[in-house]
């Protein structure tokens, strides 16, 4: 968790140089605290910059098969095989969004794998 802490931090300074210079930025996180996601608004509101957050929602069943699906299919951004034990160890780190949090944000359910 702390390397994903550090990479947010990165990913974030560029993203923050982008919105500076007017670009547009859009971030693939998982932001699996609500302090991640709270830090994030925090910031973009000091830069006055507008955000949007997504929620997509999937059964556990769907979500393990698709993460060993990636394991086999190695797609172009493969980086990194997820055992199951790492699995069931993010599951247990997720927060999911309050109903606070749900009324900003736009949500997606998916059933498929």
């Amino acid at each position: 968790m702390e390397r994903v802490e550090r990479c947010e931090n990165r990913i974030w300074t560029t993203s923050k140089q982008v919105s500076i210079c007017g670009g547009n930025v859009i971030l693939d996180l998982g932001f699996m605290k609500v302090k991640n996601r709270e830090a994030f608004l925090e910031l973009a509101k000091e830069l006055n910059v507008s955000t949007q957050l997504h929620y997509v929602d999937a059964l556990y069943t769907v979500r393990f098969e698709r993460v060993m699906k990636r394991n086999i299919n190695k797609g172009q951004t493969f980086s990194f095989e997820v055992t199951p034990a790492m699995f069931e160890f993010m599951e247990k780190e997720f927060e999911k969004p309050s109903e606070k949090e749900l009324h900003n944000i736009i949500i997606t359910e998916t059933s498929e794998s």
